[in-house]
């Protein structure tokens, strides 16, 4: 089960921890018994990077001789597709929310905060793309140089679905800016393969690897426990941090939502009409 907004690799909860799933699937992929793997998606998408690395394990899994078979949940979306799409057969279905292929950027800045508690930065730089810290605003320049890599990476994203799915470019461009489809209407214009639950995902992988009997063998996710939060206010309380510092930290209303947004580049491919952060 792929379940959550997609993460590099943190503890954070009812997440997919980019890392610990490609490790369960090496695991897999050397294991010869195992003819065909299921993926249960359940995802609206999430850091572009991990969402990549997902998928190139999933070429490795067929690369080994494994048939990949995508089960969607009630959306697999963003990242959530860009992970499901180069599976041999991808399920989902009538309701499921998929497609919303596109990328966007957050850069997030705590100025006006440090501000409100009376802090403030400076400093000299050579370049104007070198003034970059989250405790200043983005200068032109480098905003400009992140939409230029946030519009690389959405050439990219749509260039691997008409790839993956035999699409030609021009079409999918039509059905990508971020559109959100039904899986009704994801099969009507190539997205997907053909509607079922997890058991009809169960039975096509059975078909795919010509097998008459199959024994279905669950890997399970880590139990990773985050324990940042509440060891953060333990420190400020030992070290006597002001009410108005602890405060402005314990905002989780604001501040929580951010915890899953740490893509590399600050990349996301993620689904803003599903449930999840936006909710």
């Amino acid at each position: 089960m792929a379940e959550g907004e997609i993460v590099d690799n943190d503890n954070i909860p009812n997440t997919i921890n980019a890392k610990d799933l490609i490790s369960r699937l090496e695991t897999i992929k050397t294991i010869p018994s195992i003819k065909s793997v299921v993926i249960r998606v359940n995802s609206p998408g999430g850091s572009a990077f991990a969402s990549a690395n997902i998928r190139d394990e999933i070429l490795q899994l067929k690369a080994a001789g494994k048939k990949v078979i995508i089960s969607m949940s009630s959306y697999a979306a963003s990242g959530g597709y860009w992970i499901s799409m180069s599976a041999d057969k991808i399920i989902a279905n009538a309701n499921t929310l998929t497609g919303s292929i596109g990328i966007f950027a957050i850069y997030p800045t705590f100025k006006n905060s440090l501000k409100e508690i009376g802090i403030d930065s400076d400093g000299y730089y050579t370049t104007p793309i070198s003034k970059m810290s989250q405790t200043q605003n983005l200068s032109p320049k480098m905003s400009e140089f992140i939409q230029i890599n946030v519009d690389h990476g959405y050439k990219k994203f749509i260039q691997l679905v008409s790839k993956s799915r035999k699409i030609p470019l021009n079409q999918v461009q039509k059905i990508a800016q971020g559109r959100v489809w039904t899986g009704e209407d994801a099969l009507k214009v190539g997205l997907v393969d053909q509607l079922g639950d997890f058991d009809e995902a169960i039975q096509e992988a059975k078909a795919l690897s010509k097998l008459k009997t199959a024994k279905i063998l669950w890997m399970q996710k880590s139990d990773n426990t985050n324990i940042s939060n509440s060891l953060g206010m333990f420190v400020m309380d030992s070290i006597g941090v002001s009410t108005k510092i602890k405060n402005l930290v314990n905002t989780n209303l604001i501040l929580q939502p951010l915890l899953s947004l740490q893509d590399p580049k600050g990349q996301y491919a993620l689904c803003i009409q599903c449930d999840g952060l936006y909710q």
